[in-house]
């Protein structure tokens, strides 16, 4: 693909993201599909919230206030906990994660153990009610598609984290909550009360 038909290739995904701010749902844009490849190569352009899922792009409705002090107080806690007792490195969307040839995401927080690992050793997605079918469907199957390791879902509705580790060829849930507070690899030795995490 040429560098003109890239720009233009950008520019009319910019007009989209500009027109199309999704308030419910995700929303597609219709009649175009990419590769992972030619997303990547969209340098200079980074639009929060849009995904390549299976080559169609896709965009979820911005996060609300709730959803993202949950992020924010969770990758503190993550952050501290790794530079602490092992080494690792946190990242937060919106930042690209290659999972396939034809999808690209941005989950809200990554661990990675080294600098330079393609995947990360942990996703975590913080639910909201527009995307929560989304993170626990098709989403989560991307990831154990791609051969990540630990999935965490937390849910500020129902004030809970899952934690899940990819078993043969599937996720099967293993993080457990006792007394209110949150533990699960791969940190089993990190405590998270869910009561400081979800306050109110």
């Amino acid at each position: 693909m040429s560098t003109e038909t890239l720009q233009t290739l950008a520019e009319r995904i910019d007009a989209w993201v500009r027109e199309s701010r999704p308030s419910q749902g995700l929303c597609i844009l219709e009649e175009l599909e990419m590769r992972a490849d030619e997303w990547c190569a969209l340098e200079g352009y980074q639009w929060p919230f849009v995904e390549l899922i299976e080559g169609e792009i896709t965009m979820a409705p911005s996060p609300s206030e709730n959803h993202q002090d949950t992020v924010f107080e969770l990758a503190v806690l993550l952050r501290a906990h790794v530079r602490a007792s092992v080494k690792g490195i946190i990242r937060l969307s919106p930042l690209d994660l290659r999972l396939s040839d034809s999808t690209v995401v941005q989950p809200d927080i990554m661990c990675f153990a080294n600098a330079g690992d393609a995947l990360p050793a942990l996703v975590v997605e913080v639910l909201s009610p527009s995307t929560f079918r989304h993170d626990l469907g098709p989403k989560m199957l991307l990831y154990a598609e791609a051969g990540i390791a630990h999935y965490w879902v937390a849910d500020p509705m129902r004030k809970d984290i899952e934690a899940y580790e990819f078993q043969d060829g599937r996720y099967v849930e293993v993080g457990e909550v006792k007394a209110g507070v949150f533990q699960g690899p791969p940190f089993p030795e990190l405590s998270i009360p869910l009561a400081e995490l979800f306050p109110g």
